[in-house]
C-alpha cells in the first residue's frame, strides 16, 4: 500500500490521489468482542479483502467524440470507429468475466477451507487482467490508427493531448487543480456565437494545461521512490521536493483561473456566472457538499401540502439561506487556500520539528492537522447558519408537514475526510 506521505505514490496523498477523498466512518479491520465477566473471555475476529475486476472500457462515449472532433472523421469513418469500439468493449467484457470467475472461485475456496493462501489465485488473476486490459486498449488504438488518412494521422498527437488531459486532470490535490475547463464549457452548451468566440481560447488552454500536466507528472514520477526515506535522512531536502511538487501543482491552478476569467469575458452573463459556480464548486467540494439543512430546505419547499403563503415564505427563506451560504463559502475558500499553502505531509512536518509526533489525528475525523482555529470557527459559523435556517423553516410548517419530511432527523453521523497534502 502506498504511503500518504509519499508525494508521488499512488493512493491517498500520492500521484493518483485526490483531495476529494471520502473517508468512511466505519473502519474495516479486527473486531474483538469480550463476552461474560471474570477470567472467561471469548474472542472473535473478522477480516475482509476485496479483489475487484474492472472490465469497463477505458474510453467512454465522450472520448469517442474527441476522436471524431479532433480527427475530423466522416460518417463512414465514424461507423468504422463504432465497430472497433464495440469489439474493444466486448473484449473487455469477456476478459473481465473470465478473470472475475477465477476470483470468485478463489474467494469461495478460501472462505470454505478457511485458507487465506488460496486468495493468491485471486491476486494473480487481478494482476494478469490488469496487464491484459492494457493490451486490449493498445490494440484498439492501433486498429483505429490504421483507418486514418495521412492528414488525420498528423493530428494524432492532439488526440493524445486531449486524452491525457481528460485522464490526468483528476490527479489534482489542490483546490482548482483538477478542473477541466473544456468539459466545463461543453457542459454549459453555449450558443454558436459564443462557441466561435471561445474556441481559440480553449485551444490555447489545452496547450498550456497539457504542458503543466506533463511537467507535474514527470516531477512526481521522478520523486516517487525514496521520498519517505528522504524525509528521514534529510528533512530539509524533502521539504524542497515537497515545495517543488506544490509549485508544479499550483501551476495548473493558475492556468485554470486565468482561462476561467478569459472564457467568462466571452460568455453571456448568465453562462459566465454558471461557469464560475461550476468551477467554484468543483474546486472546493468539501465546502460545496450539501449539508442536511440544505437538503431539508429543498425537501420542505417541495411539499404538496404547502399553502400559497407557506410556499412564498419558504422561497424567501431559501434565497436568504443561499445568499448567506455563498458569503460563507467565499470566506471559507480563502481560508482553505491558506491552509493548503502550509499543510505539509504529517511525516515531513514531524521530521522538521513543526509538529509533535504524538499530535496525530485519525483521518476519519475529517479534520486537517493544520486546519487551525480560523477554519474551525468557520465550520461553527456554518452550523449556526444551518440551525437558524432549520428553525425558521420549522416555524413556517405545521407539525404534520414537518413530520412528512423524511430527511428531518438522522441517527447516522457522516464524516468526510478532505485531506490535502499539497503534493
Amino acid at each position: 500500500m502506498a504511503s500518504r506521505d509519499n508525494p508521488a505514490a499512488g493512493g491517498p496523498g500520492g500521484l493518483e490521489g485526490s483531495m476529494r477523498r471520502i473517508v468512511p466512518a466505519a473502519l474495516a479491520g479486527l473486531i474483538v468482542l469480550g463476552v461474560g465477566t471474570g477470567a472467561a473471555t471469548a474472542q472473535s475476529s473478522s477480516m475482509s479483502q476485496s479483489y475487484a475486476v474492472d472490465d469497463r472500457p477505458d474510453f467512454t462515449a465522450r472520448d469517442l467524440g474527441v476522436f471524431v472532433r479532433i480527427l475530423r472523421l466522416g460518417a463512414d469513418e465514424q461507423a468504422a470507429l463504432d465497430v472497433l469500439y464495440d469489439g474493444y468493449a466486448a473484449a473487455m467484457s469477456q476478459g473481465g468475466a473470465k478473470a472475475r470467475g477465477v476470483v470468485v472461485d478463489a474467494v469461495e475456496r478460501a472462505e470454505v477451507l478457511d485458507d487465506r493462501e488460496a486468495l493468491g489465485a485471486a491476486s494473480k488473476a487481478v494482476a494478469e487482467w490488469r496487464d491484459e486490459s492494457e493490451k486490449i486498449r493498445a490494440r484498439f488504438l492501433e486498429d483505429l490508427r490504421t483507418l486514418l488518412t495521412r492528414d488525420q494521422e498528423s493530428r494524432w498527437p492532439i488526440v493524445e493531448r486531449e486524452l491525457r488531459r481528460m485522464r490526468r486532470m483528476g490527479a489534482g490535490q489542490l483546490a482548482g487543480e483538477s478542473i477541466d475547463l473544456i468539459r466545463c464549457v461543453e457542459d454549459l452548451r453555449p450558443d454558436d456565437a459564443a462557441s466561435a468566440a471561445i474556441a481559440p481560447l480553449l485551444e490555447r488552454y489545452a496547450e498550456d494545461i497539457d504542458r503543466a500536466i506533463v511537467a507535474r507528472d514527470r516531477f512526481l514520477e521522478e520523486h516517487r521512490d525514496g521520498f519517505t526515506d528522504l524525509v528521514q535522512s534529510d528533512p530539509a531536502a524533502a521539504q524542497r521536493v515537497w515545495s517543488d511538487a506544490f509549485d508544479r501543482r499550483k501551476a495548473l491552478v493558475t492556468i485554470n483561473e486565468r482561462f476561467r476569467r478569459l472564457l467568462a469575458a466571452e460568455l453571456p452573463p448568465a453562462l459566465a456566472a454558471d461557469l464560475q459556480r461550476r468551477v467554484r464548486d468543483a474546486s472546493f467540494p468539501m465546502l460545496a457538499k450539501p449539508t442536511r439543512v440544505d437538503e431539508y430546505v429543498r425537501a420542505a419547499a417541495q411539499l404538496d401540502s404547502l399553502t400559497t403563503d407557506q410556499r412564498a415564505s419558504l422561497r424567501l427563506l431559501q434565497e436568504k439561506h443561499e445568499e448567506s451560504r455563498d458569503r460563507w463559502f467565499e470566506r471559507s475558500a480563502r481560508a482553505w487556500l491558506e491552509i493548503e499553502r502550509r499543510n505539509k505531509p504529517e511525516q515531513l512536518a514531524v521530521a522538521l520539528g513543526e509538529r509533535d509526533e504524538s499530535d496525530r489525528r485519525a483521518s476519519f475525523t475529517g479534520r486537517l492537522t493544520e486546519e487551525g482555529d480560523a477554519f474551525r470557527e468557520l465550520r461553527r459559523e456554518r452550523f449556526e447558519l444551518d440551525r437558524a435556517t432549520r428553525n425558521a423553516v420549522d416555524a413556517v410548517l405545521t407539525p404534520e408537514q414537518r413530520e412528512a419530511i423524511p430527511i428531518r432527523d438522522s441517527t447516522t453521523a457522516r464524516f468526510y475526510g478532505w485531506d490535502n497534502w499539497g503534493l
